[in-house]
């Protein structure tokens, strides 16, 4: 049995592509960004990230990017 997730879920319907994009999502995002305080965006390397980075942009909700560990000299080759 997994974890229980106390808050709420939203289900988008179909996806599309290997990333799972559906244009519903930031849809949803600009129509509720303000009922939250603040959005922490976990990593910054897919489609979810893009999506709610652009959708938040320019509205007064604040949202964090954390990276985890995504910014290492190890992910992006030796540097010269």
């Amino acid at each position: 049995m997994g974890a229980r997730f106390p808050g709420a879920r939203a289900r988008f319907g179909a996806r599309r592509g290997s990333y799972g994009y559906t244009s519903r999502f930031p849809l949803w995002i600009a129509d509720r960004h303000a009922d939250y305080d603040a959005v922490i965006i976990h990593a910054s390397g897919n489609t979810t990230a893009l999506v709610s980075g652009r959708a938040l942009r320019g509205t007064a909700t604040p949202y964090f990017v954390f990276p985890h560990g995504m910014l290492d000299p190890w992910f992006s080759g030796p540097i010269r």
